[in-house]
């Protein structure tokens, strides 16, 4: 909400619904908080009395530190998710690589193999492929044997 309100789009004095998400974000961002204020001293007497109890509630020790917990749980959830994320990441790229990898050495398998089968000489696919001619014996009977 904190966007639209920048822009404009979206504005506090004009909607009451506004007003009331604006208010969830209005601990965090001063300039919210003010307009809010703002409104309640002067617009909307329901505003004013959530603030009032907001007020209330913030002297209490106990319920600042059921909220402090809660903000952490919440925070603590929030970086989970994104640690997994994250993770979820990193695999799906190391798995591409690790296909695509796979898939150019098949290719090359394929090829090298075609090369063998028009009796291609093993220099001449050394320079082709760039293996080596040890390289491409082995391959020939990794295949010959399959």
């Amino acid at each position: 909400m904190r966007e639209p309100w920048k822009s404009g789009e979206a504005n506090p004095r004009e909607d009451r619904m506004v007003r009331w998400l604006l208010m969830l974000e209005a601990a965090n961002h001063e300039a919210i908080l003010e307009e809010l204020e703002d409104i309640a001293m002067k617009e909307d007497p329901v505003l004013k009395e959530a603030f009032e109890k907001w007020d209330e509630l913030s002297q209490d020790p106990n319920t600042m530190f059921a909220y402090e917990m809660r903000r952490k749980q919440v925070f603590d959830e929030h970086a989970k998710v994104r640690e997994a994320e994250i993770r979820m990441q990193r695999a799906e790229a190391k798995a591409l690589a690790e296909g695509t990898a796979r898939g150019m050495d098949e290719g090359k398998a394929e090829i090298i193999r075609a090369m063998l089968r028009n009796n291609l000489k093993l220099e001449q696919i050394s320079e082709i492929t760039g293996l080596s001619v040890a390289e491409i014996e082995s391959l020939d009977k990794t295949l010959r044997d399959k």
